[in-house]
């Protein structure tokens, strides 16, 4: 439920949701129901499967990425699949990041990482495939460096890191003899950038750029008085970001008035 013009509403089952909308003209109510208006599917993924797995010391003793520490969870004849979904990193739109990964026990092995940046189901799509490298000794780190395109799909989806033996061009699904694979969560998130073209209320969406009202997920961007009309007021207890970037040398500021609070997630 949600008093404010543009919602953001997040759907955490999947299943098919009715929406009411109630117009009230300061003497009485309207009410339309739409039965069914939203449908949430879920997206399900391969699990990748080995013959022999671990058993030699072919595994992945460590995963980095932003918000993703993941070290030193490697062992010999562990799974050969984990599943990290829990832990996750926030990487923006355009975005250039550094995934560090640590071998395991034996070399030489292969590792290869993807991301599902259309949120489609697979790894199969252009620019998924983020790179892979051959290991020279044991628990050694590497780094493989990749752009978040800028029209991938905003919100969770998947990280995959794969470790082979002998499989240089690995598939994200396929059986293979000797390695492990790990999942992790990745949000896409993307900046949106005070304007202050309208006024000053920080929940005008005419007053961003893009025409958005900041969600848990966005990077907020606060540009200096040279830049910007007016600077954001907070008189109500909703406004959130992800993060939020003041340009305070030039000016700007974020002003929170009494009954208003702004959460920062991260």
């Amino acid at each position: 439920t949600s008093t404010l013009s543009n919602p953001a509403v997040v759907y955490n089952d999947a299943g098919c949701y009715t929406a009411t909308l109630i117009v009230w003209n300061g003497i009485s109510t309207d009410t339309v129901e739409k039965t069914c208006y939203i449908n949430v599917s879920t997206i399900s993924y391969c699990t990748p499967t080995y013959t022999n797995g671990t058993n030699d010391g072919d595994f992945i003793d460590g995963v980095v990425l932003n918000e993703i520490n993941n070290t030193g969870t490697g062992t010999q004849n562990g799974p050969s699949y984990h599943d990290y979904t829990n832990q996750t990193a926030f990487l923006i739109r355009s975005g250039t990041y550094d995934l560090d990964i640590t071998s395991g026990n034996y070399t030489p092995d292969w590792y290869k990482a993807w991301i599902d940046f259309n949120r489609d189901g697979d790894f199969d799509d252009a620019s998924e495939d983020l790179g892979a490298f051959q290991t020279t000794a044991t628990y050694q780190t590497q780094t493989i460096q990749f752009t978040v395109p800028a029209g991938a799909g905003l919100d969770s989806t998947r990280l995959r890191v794969r470790c082979a033996f002998g499989v240089p061009s690995m598939d994200p699904c396929a059986n293979i003899s000797y390695g492990e694979a790990e999942d992790y969560t990745v949000v896409i998130t993307d900046t949106i950038t005070w304007t202050g073209a309208m006024n000053t209320e920080w929940n005008q969406p005419g007053n961003w750029s893009p025409a958005v009202v900041p969600n848990g997920g966005h990077i907020v961007m606060i540009p200096g008085t040279g830049q910007a009309p007016t600077q954001p007021i907070i008189t109500e207890d909703n406004a959130v970001c992800r993060k939020i970037h003041i340009d305070s040398d030039a000016g700007a500021l974020v002003e929170i008035k009494t009954g208003g609070k702004l959460e920062v997630k991260n």
